[in-house]
């Protein structure tokens, strides 16, 4: 997979230094020495900095990536900031899922999610077209009535009848 999604392996890379000095920065109570970033700058130089040249994208990622090491963390712009946010990882495994996904020849989304967003489309349009709609269009998950089962009452549970 990260042979032929050149994106995510870059990503992937980025990640993991980013893990290298988030580490130096918590050993070092956020006040580091310059050779503390040294392990930092060898991975950059040997796995990232090869790849830069080949888009700016990835140059620009890098340069953000590298002034982890510059700026203390409570002097830090926001956009440095996110990516020590554990956001990132998520988002990026959420990357790695959906490549994994989609090597397989899997869904990358579950349908259910599709559908929502078809829903949630079709209604957002029959809105802006001015279409007589009631204002709140249950989706049919909600008990009617409270009960569940032909008008059993409900444990909580739908499997149960």
């Amino acid at each position: 997979i990260l042979d032929t999604n050149h994106l995510l392996h870059f990503h992937l890379l980025q990640l993991q230094l980013i893990e290298i000095i988030r580490d130096i920065l918590t050993r070092s109570n956020g006040n580091p020495a310059s050779t503390d970033f040294l392990p930092a700058i060898e991975f950059a130089t040997n796995q990232l900095s090869p790849r830069a040249p080949t888009d700016p994208v990835y140059q620009q990622a890098l340069e953000r990536t590298m002034a982890l090491m510059i700026f203390p963390s409570d002097k830090m712009a926001p956009e440095f900031k996110e990516l020590l946010d554990v956001k990132l990882r998520e988002n990026i495994a959420s990357e790695v899922n959906k490549a994994i996904l989609e090597s397989r020849g899997e869904r990358s989304e579950a349908k259910i999610r599709q559908l929502v967003r078809a829903r949630t489309w079709a209604e957002t349009e029959a809105r802006s077209a001015k279409v007589d709609m009631p204002p709140e269009l249950p989706i049919g998950l909600e008990a009617e009535g409270g009960a569940h089962n032909g008008g059993a009452p409900s444990d909580g549970d739908a499997m149960v009848s």
